[in-house]
């Protein structure tokens, strides 16, 4: 995959100033990164790649959406095309992925051995929490279950207790050690927001909201 990813891009993009190269994380080797020129020198945090991941995950439910970068945003005249249409992950389908990557952690061990630049997570949960689609009587139990079944399959752990994230015993709140660890590398990840964020006491709020909310939900509504 890597050497035909190679041959479509150089067309396009030239022989010098990008690399395609396998990930060097020995649990991510079915990730390529893409290392892009820049024209500004980046901080340790903000790396100039993107990840190309062909995991195990499911793909589905999906629908097509328009994508836009940022800088098409600010500098649209020169672009050709601002945006194209491609394939996504519906966001119910990534809301409950993340909502059991967080009640995972919360449960982790060692919570020193937590991967940097994992806030966003967190983050993510905290802003997605607010929308509609997201409000209680829309909030899929079934797709919940099946997010639960894939991760108990595909990336069983002991320790993650996928099993009890179901109303009830949800934990996404993380505990202190976890509180202090994320608390850092959200500071560090600050440079990645357009905008002001949230500051990491109303990302703590909204999830202890989130927290109750499904935990007040009826485990009877999800399927067996």
């Amino acid at each position: 995959m890597l050497l035909k990813l190679h041959d479509r891009f150089q067309p396009i993009l030239g022989k010098h100033g990008w690399e395609l190269t396998p990930s060097k994380d020995e649990n991510d080797e079915m990730t390529l990164l893409f290392h892009y020129p820049t024209a500004f020198e980046y901080s340790k945090y903000l790396r100039p790649q993107i990840k190309i991941e062909f995991g195990r995950g499911d793909q589905q439910p999906s629908g097509k959406s328009a994508v836009t970068p940022f800088v098409a945003e600010v500098f649209p005249d020169i672009f050709r095309e601002k945006s194209a249409t491609t394939i996504v992950l519906g966001a119910e389908r990534t809301f409950w992925e993340k909502v059991t990557l967080l009640h995972a952690e919360n449960h982790r061990p060692d919570p020193s051995k937590l991967k940097p630049r994992m806030a966003r997570h967190w983050s993510d949960v905290a802003v997605m929490n607010t929308a509609e689609r997201f409000k209680d009587e829309k909030l899929s139990l079934d797709l919940l279950s099946q997010v639960i079944r894939f991760k108990q399959t595909y990336f069983a752990a002991n320790w993650a207790h996928y099993e009890t994230t179901v109303p009830g015993t949800v934990r996404i709140v993380p505990n202190e050690a976890l509180q202090e660890i994320l608390r850092k590398d959200y500071q560090q990840m600050q440079e990645m927001f357009p905008n002001k964020p949230l500051s990491f006491d109303e990302i703590l709020a909204r999830l202890e909201g989130l927290q109750k909310r499904i935990n007040s939900l009826k485990k009877s509504l999800i399927s067996p």
